[in-house]
């Protein structure tokens, strides 16, 4: 039987960076998304967070140490074949010598290489995981003062192309992404929630339209600049189902392609008519820059 597995990050008050408003919600929310509603184990969802303890028990400090541990014991300890593993992560990102760092919460923009969590051996530790059903999702803040002009994201979606791991990034590496009071999370996160709380988004394809769609309204509602969210699908996963515990008629009902392989191809030139040819859709994928 299979088991499923989840790496949620979510930071607030950073060492050496203006504090975020709403990481910490996002990390919870994604948490409990997994647990009440797709019945994810508690102790196979690993929060690490600066929460305090008293607010969520299971919250691990996420200094550098921590998150590369926990990364590690899961992708090479735990996880077996045919396993479902998620990653998620909402807090600062940076980028030196255009490579792209996760920051945790210890992390200093001055040394970024020394202090931050490098994405390329996130993506290489995800691999090396014994499953296929694997899933990156990254909700990145940049500071619009001490990283302005880096273009975050975008080794990472060369990686994940290569590795043939789908990711979801917040916004595209030119854009920023935004938080408000009024949702309690940062505003593509509260798009991804909704989609799979509320729309049914029950495979990849499915959540890929919703969120290229939800977000920018949600930006707009809430009076922000647009952020438009970066999708990236190998093709055998585009219709696979998000939770293998679902019962396939319930996918179908959500996307009819799962029973009429028709609508899986017009709807990808529907959706993304500038689909990779390696496989891999992509939904507003920037575009590979000059080595």
């Amino acid at each position: 039987m299979s088991t499923c597995w989840a790496i949620i990050i979510g930071i607030n008050q950073y060492q050496g960076f203006q504090p975020l408003m709403q990481a910490q919600n996002d990390a919870v929310g994604i948490r409990r998304y997994l647990i009440d509603d797709v019945g994810f184990a508690p102790e196979n969802c690993i929060l690490l967070s600066d929460l305090s303890t008293s607010i969520e028990q299971e919250a691990v400090y996420p200094d550098r140490m921590a998150i590369n541990d926990w990364l590690e014991t899961i992708c090479q300890g735990r996880v077996q074949k045919d396993d479902t593993l998620w990653f998620y992560f909402s807090g600062y990102g940076a980028q030196a010598d255009n490579r792209d760092y996760l920051m945790p919460v210890d992390g200093d923009p001055a040394q970024i290489k020394q202090t931050g969590i490098a994405l390329q051996d996130v993506v290489k530790d995800l691999k090396q995981a014994p499953t296929k059903n694997v899933m990156m999702v990254l909700d990145i803040n940049r500071s619009q003062s001490a990283l302005a002009g880096q273009a975050i994201g975008t080794q990472v979606t060369k990686l994940a192309r290569k590795a043939r791991i789908p990711l979801i990034l917040s916004c595209q590496p030119n854009e920023f992404s935004h938080e408000t009071l009024a949702v309690r999370h940062g505003l593509f996160t509260a798009a991804l929630l909704e989609g799979l709380r509320y729309d049914g988004c029950a495979t990849l394809s499915h959540l890929e339209r919703y969120l290229v769609e939800r977000v920018p309204e949600l930006c707009e509602h809430h009076w922000r600049p647009i952020q438009n969210p970066v999708v990236l699908l190998p093709e055998e996963q585009k219709f696979q189902l998000l939770w293998h515990q679902r019962e396939t008629s319930a996918a179908a009902d959500a996307d009819p392609a799962l029973v009429d392989p028709t609508v899986g191809a017009d709807s990808q030139s529907a959706v993304n008519p500038d689909a990779t040819d390696d496989g891999l859709e992509s939904g507003g994928l920037i575009p590979d820059s000059p080595e």
